[in-house]
């Protein structure tokens, strides 16, 4: 990174690296029991703005030091200074106070700048997320993050986490690296072990990562992500409101999934709420490994599946755990005589492009509320505001033919226009 005059001024000499000259300026003065003894040692946030850098270079700087033995404490906490007096970080003894440390006037005005890590529109898998969603996402993610006076970098990267993607995950980390972010928003289409380490070295020697999914991330942390079990909740309250008692869960993704065990514990919930004893409800979910993309091999892999899954029976009603596995139990029937909307209702998940074309009833992921959600959770965990707890969005069933409305009855919701 080029120097900036700011950090000319601060006195760091122009070899090495900015954070390792800043580490090397830190250990000088504490040598020299200018800091963390007569006072507290400086916050994260005095560093930036005494040496006019990001929060991510301070980061790591700290991280030099800390792994030295010189500074003991957790990230994010208030350091000290490894052996020193039992006052230090309450209350310095009475002697001559210290000269202020010098403040960069670059400090004052620059903004955060946070670094977007999403998949590409262009090379998502088979549309399993639909490009305009993706866009909307980022845009209402840029746009959240100016309207809080900060910048903001977009960085895409290949989905597929193959030996290739990999590649390319590492290089888009690498460019965020580069220009020095002070946090990075991370939307994800799967939770790969791969590509999540990755991630979790990066966030670990570098800046705040907040995860954007379809599912609660396992790991602690700030993340956002869309309610999926209440949405399997929806869809199967409004099967139910339709006059189906007889339900069926049907899934071509295994339960090593999470949002496959959130939704099916969403279907759980809504019958076991109903207290309906007429409601009966079967779980078909694959333990084979299907490759999940709109193509031909896995197309007629899931229709090999629905088509065991309708040698058992024909269901009222069907909650699919995605529209991929939607989609094939409708086409398995169509190929028996059965259609949906007429012999049966059923609904997916996602409301992708494939669900509009075949009429299926969907719930829609609310994209761009995500986005606006994780450039306000970004700037609060930067800027240390506010909670730093996951937040979670809610979806929308959005109704179409594959469940309409059946003479004679009663629904309890109107069905879309």
């Amino acid at each position: 990174m080029q120097a900036t005059q700011a950090q000319a001024d601060s006195g760091l000499p122009q070899t090495d690296s900015l954070y390792v000259r800043i580490a090397d300026a830190i250990r000088e003065e504490v040598s020299k029991r200018e800091v963390g003894f007569t006072a507290p040692f400086p916050s994260h946030r005095q560093l930036t703005e005494r040496f006019g850098v990001s929060l991510g270079t301070i980061q790591r700087a700290i991280k030099i030091l800390v792994d030295e033995g010189l500074l003991v404490g957790r990230p994010k906490e208030q350091m000290l200074v490894a052996g020193q007096p039992a006052h230090a970080g309450k209350r310095a003894p009475r002697r001559a106070p210290a000269a202020p440390p010098s403040r960069s006037p670059f400090a004052e005005t620059r903004p955060l700048h946070i670094g977007i890590l999403a998949s590409n529109p262009k090379m998502t898998r088979h549309g399993e997320i639909p490009a305009i969603d993706l866009v909307s996402f980022i845009h209402a993610a840029e746009q959240h993050i100016s309207l809080l006076g900060c910048s903001s970098m977009v960085v895409m990267y290949s989905p597929e986490m193959d030996d290739q993607g990999a590649v390319k995950v590492r290089e888009a980390l690498a460019k965020l690296d580069e220009v020095d972010v002070d946090g990075v928003i991370v939307q994800l289409d799967d939770w790969s072990s791969e590509l999540t380490e990755m991630l979790e070295d990066f966030q670990a020697t570098r800046v705040p990562v907040v995860y954007v999914g379809s599912d609660r991330h396992w790991t602690p942390g700030p993340q956002v992500y869309y309610a999926g079990r209440d949405g399997a909740r929806q869809a199967t309250r409004h099967l139910m409101n339709q006059g189906c008692r007889e339900l069926l869960y049907f899934s071509t993704d295994s339960t090593e999934s999470i949002w496959v065990r959130e939704r099916i514990e969403g279907v759980r919930d809504a019958v076991a709420v109903s207290r309906d004893p007429a409601v009966h409800l079967i779980e078909r979910i694959t333990t084979q490994s299907i490759p999940q993309h709109f193509d031909a091999v896995s197309e007629r892999l899931n229709l090999e599946y629905a088509n065991k899954v309708l040698d058992e029976g024909l269901p009222e009603g069907v909650i699919g755990s995605n529209d991929r596995a939607a989609i094939a139990f409708m086409r398995a029937a169509r190929n028996r005589g059965f259609v949906a909307g007429r012999d049966f209702l059923i609904t997916g998940f996602d409301d992708s492009d494939a669900s509009r074309s075949e009429h299926l009833t969907s719930l829609a992921r609310p994209f761009e509320d995500m986005g606006r959600a994780s450039g306000r959770l970004i700037y609060d965990v930067v800027a240390d505001q506010g909670p730093k707890a996951a937040v979670c969005i809610p979806v929308r069933l959005v109704v179409r033919q594959s469940s309409r409305l059946r003479l004679g009855d009663n629904p309890k919701e109107e069905r879309e226009q």
